[in-house]
């Protein structure tokens, strides 16, 4: 099955229910890092302490996967 070009939505959950201006500021600082090491993403903060990012080639997921298990925010 080839994935690149395929688009895949990634939910993340942050810990310690967080106040939409702190899930705003931790979703803009990892989009900003991803997109230095060249993954464009989208970000979507939802509510419950939920932050989508959404993948436009599926390709990268496993990397955008461990970027975000990597960070001490996250469930």
């Amino acid at each position: 099955m080839r994935k690149k070009g395929k688009m895949l939505m990634v939910l993340v959950t942050i810990s310690d229910d967080p106040t939409e201006k702190v899930m705003e500021e931790i979703s803009s600082l990892w989009q900003r890092s991803l997109f230095s090491a060249n993954f464009n993403i989208q970000r979507f903060v939802v509510p419950s302490s939920h932050v989508i990012f959404m993948l436009r080639d599926r390709s990268y997921t496993w990397e955008i996967k461990d970027f975000s298990v990597d960070q001490e925010v996250v469930c």
